[in-house]
């Protein structure tokens, strides 16, 4: 292989670090979605898709990958060697794909929200998926049948890639360049759509809060009407003088007229304010007397728009974390995959002009981008989170 002993030990440590993490992570993102009740969602499902191409990848791929890598010669016979080969860009090829469907999802889930909502359904889903991986073996399937280069004599056998032209442009258009496109306009209509929909919530909010203010204004003025009726009140003054209104009208702004059989007329704000804290008063004596009736005035209605105002907060800052978790998920893909895809494709046009410790390099972050999925969405989702923490440190431990 060229590689030193030291070398080779080097490799062997990090690379296995590399393969566990992709085992254990994408275990249990699989586990959490087929056990944690709370994450048993239609959405998920195309991310458990991702995370068994993941799985499978560290499983049976990696290893071989690692031990071809160390040797500098393939072990492993030529059968092995062809459907290690399709294997590898299958899911590969899955795991990009999977990475598509979801941010797809995300995009209909923001822009037809209620229609795509009600098509979302468990068939339609594993549908899709299918469709992913149907795509993704039409990438790979194509050297088992002979769209291939004959392999190069070597003294040592050799296992790797196929070099043909046509099968290069079409592998790393298929399972790259096509779906990373679709995946960066996607998230581009995302972001537009949230900042749009950010901005018309803050109008909502304005509208809203002058709405309150005009709905509790108007509660109180009419309160006195409600509880007062067309009765006359009084008004017993410290000099033992009485006073005598009454409230004959309710006008539509909320406003009310008070009349007096006194010459010597109080303001009529001063009249209402006096006359509501006694009302005040009466009404909390009376409720120490009975049970107090349904309350039919404003304040039912705050609480009931307070209360809807959470839970849209709640449901716009979970989506506000979806979207920026399935944008590091992206950029990880494209930063892992792109100089390799793009190497890859250069080396089909001009073969010897790449250095091959450089293609080596590109080649193993590639499969550095399925070890990160796990570790974005322990750190980003808390639903991902607590799931995890429940299967490693028990459900004490999961509940904190």
């Amino acid at each position: 292989s060229g590689y030193s002993w030291p070398h080779i030990i080097f490799g062997a440590i990090i690379i296995t670090i590399i393969i566990l993490m992709i085992i254990i992570g994408n275990f249990l993102v699989i586990w959490a979605i087929l056990h944690d009740r709370t994450l048993k969602t239609t959405q998920n499902l195309f991310i458990m898709s991702l995370a068994f191409a993941d799985f499978f990848l560290g499983l049976i791929v990696i290893p071989f990958s690692l031990t071809y890598e160390l040797l500098g010669y393939w072990l492993f016979g030529v059968i092995w060697c062809e459907l290690y080969k399709a294997i590898d860009v299958l899911l590969c090829t899955a795991s990009i794909m999977s990475l598509c469907l979801i941010s797809l999802d995300r995009y209909w889930s923001i822009t037809r929200a209620v229609h795509y909502a009600r098509q979302r359904t468990r068939k339609r889903a594993a549908i899709m998926i299918f469709t992913v991986w149907f795509i993704s073996a039409v990438v790979s399937i194509p050297p088992l049948i002979g769209w291939k280069q004959p392999a190069r004599e070597s003294r040592w056998a050799l296992c790797n890639l196929s070099e043909d032209i046509g099968y290069v442009v079409y592998s790393a258009f298929g399972s790259f360049f096509i779906p990373a496109f679709i995946m960066v306009f996607v998230y581009f209509k995302i972001y537009q759509a949230a900042k749009e929909r950010a901005r018309k919530n803050v109008s909502k909010v304005q509208a809203t809060k002058s709405s309150d203010k005009h709905e509790q204004k108007h509660s109180t003025e009419s309160s006195i009407t409600e509880h007062a009726g067309n009765r006359d009140l009084h008004d017993e003054h410290n000099n033992g003088s009485l006073r005598r209104f009454k409230i004959v009208e309710l006008r539509a702004n909320g406003s009310s007229t008070v009349s007096s059989d006194n010459k010597n007329d109080v303001p009529k704000h001063t009249v209402l304010e006096s006359l509501r804290r006694r009302l005040l008063v009466r009404t909390r004596n009376s409720r120490k007397r009975k049970p107090a009736p349904p309350r039919q005035d404003g304040a039912k209605t705050v609480d009931f728009q307070s209360a809807e105002r959470q839970k849209r907060k709640l449901a716009k800052a979970r989506e506000r974390r979806a979207t920026v978790v399935l944008g590091l998920v992206m950029a990880a893909f494209i930063l892992c995959w792109l100089p390799f895809f793009g190497l890859y494709l250069a080396s089909a046009f001009c073969p010897g002009c790449i250095p091959e410790m450089v293609f080596t390099v590109f080649f193993w972050i590639g499969y550095c981008n399925s070890a990160l999925n796990p570790i974005i969405y322990t750190v980003f989702n808390r639903d991902f989170k607590r799931a995890f923490q429940k299967i490693l440190f028990g459900r004490k431990r999961g509940r904190r």
